[in-house]
């Protein structure tokens, strides 16, 4: 799970430090956090520092994926839909990851920034851990390190610096055997810039036996591998990283997959039905449509709905943004039951407010690893805990600070937080101020 995020020239943020640690003695992470906020704020910007770490672990494979596959740089990924092997499936479940880093890292930097970093604390199997990034003012890659508290004191799993006539890496508690030191030193050598030293890894654990790479790697940074790879991330209702979902599939209202995925298709068929028969009192079901072609398997997602007395089948393409937003999220919510950390950003959009807020209590109860995710709907606020509760807050000269509701105004049982987060006392809530549409209308003339 997640502790705590610290960001410096990133996006909209110049520097902000997001604290997912609780507050007692232990200090272990929250299982869940909610970020309000108003407008334009940048929770969003939030959720893309989480999608940021997923397109930084991928770009060494996607590359290779895409050579293998016979896809150039300069194709259009999305237009692609052969899925018939691994590399393809891999192309296709990584649609819209950046291929080179620098030019990844650059689309996250603040404009006009100087140069940008990221920081990962976390805790995996009761010890803590950092993950930390830092890239010059275009986007190459300086430096990246991984501390791990083990026997109770901190110690670099690994370190590499950018030394100007090459990467200046040192991995000697990685592994204990020397050859394949050796090798990764010379991988190092050849990508690290282009790839950050955990992809390059992540391309070396999909190219060797498993049982070597377990036995060559120090368990601690396998663990801290896995961790890296279960976390998903929606952002906006979009699921980026479809593999690591528990049922790796991209869309679930349809597309194409390779045939053997049916069963996981199937087990989702069955979940999806009866997660909507609780959830809307019109649909009766759901089920996939399929046509398959050789290897591959074209699924269409039909809704059984009651509509003027008749049960009748609609596509999921003709449904509303609400059901579509619940869909989109559905890999996310199970994830999190499944013992996994969720990232979701505006979990609630398009939703109704009581069916969403009825949907949070549930996957809270059900939740078994971490959830973080951004919101609009208030109605959460009167029941979720005021130190899981944050407030991304906006001062006079545009500059953010992430903020405990606990830390900011005393709270007892009685008080109800959604009202006195209405009433402006945590911020971040819009200013509102008299807008008259007439004469905005007037000031635009007749266009005459």
């Amino acid at each position: 799970m997640f502790k705590k995020i610290v960001l410096d020239n990133f996006m909209s943020f110049d520097h902000i430090e997001f604290d997912l640690s609780g507050t007692g003695k232990e200090g272990t992470p929250l299982p869940y956090a909610v970020i309000y906020g108003e407008n334009g704020a940048g929770k969003s910007n939030i959720v893309s520092s989480f999608l940021f770490l997923k397109d930084t672990l991928h770009t060494m494979v996607v590359r290779r994926a895409m050579d293998e596959a016979g896809i150039g740089a300069t194709d259009n990924i999305r237009d692609i839909i052969r899925v018939g092997t691994r590399e393809n499936a891999t192309v296709g479940a990584l649609v819209g990851s950046r291929i080179n880093l620098d030019s990844c890292a650059e689309s996250y930097r603040m404009i006009d920034g100087g140069p940008m970093s990221v920081s990962y604390s976390f805790s995996l199997n009761g010890r803590d851990g950092c993950y930390k990034l830092s890239f010059d003012q275009g986007g190459g890659l300086i430096s990246e390190e991984m501390t791990y508290r083990a026997n109770k004191r901190a110690v670099a799993l690994f370190s590499i610096r950018n030394g100007g006539s090459g990467p200046v890496f040192d991995g000697s508690k990685i592994t204990y055997n020397r050859k394949y030191r050796k090798d990764l030193s010379e991988r190092v050598d050849r990508f690290w810039g282009k790839n950050t030293f955990l992809s390059i890894l992540r391309d070396q654990m999909d190219r060797n036996n498993p049982g070597y790479m377990s036995e060559a790697i120090y368990p601690a940074l396998m663990d801290i591998m896995g961790f890296f790879f279960s976390f998903s991330v929606s952002f906006r209702g979009k699921t980026k990283d479809a593999r690591y979902q528990p049922f790796e599939i991209l869309d679930l209202s349809g597309g194409v997959i390779p045939a053997h995925k049916e069963k996981d298709l199937m087990r989702i068929e069955k979940g999806l039905s009866s997660f909507f028969k609780r959830t809307f009192s019109d649909i009766k079901g759901v089920y996939y449509r399929l046509d398959g072609r050789d290897a591959i398997l074209e699924y269409t997602l039909i809704f059984k709905k009651m509509i003027c007395g008749k049960i009748r089948d609609v596509e999921a393409s003709s449904e509303s943004t609400g059901t579509i937003g619940l869909l989109e999220n559905f890999q996310s919510f199970l994830s999190c039951c499944m013992g996994n950390t969720i990232v979701i950003d505006e979990t609630d959009n398009g939703v109704h407010d009581l069916m969403m807020d009825n949907v949070f209590r549930e996957m809270l109860d059900a939740n078994k690893g971490q959830i973080i995710m951004t919101a609009h709907d208030t109605l959460f606020l009167e029941h979720i805990s005021p130190k899981s509760t944050f407030i991304l807050q906006i001062d006079g000269a545009g500059r953010k600070r992430m903020v405990r509701v606990s830390d900011l105004e005393r709270t007892q049982k009685n008080h109800n937080n959604r009202q006195r987060y209405i009433r402006g006392l945590f911020g971040g809530v819009p200013v509102l101020s008299e807008i008259d549409m007439g004469d905005i209308a007037g000031e635009m003339g007749s266009g005459e």
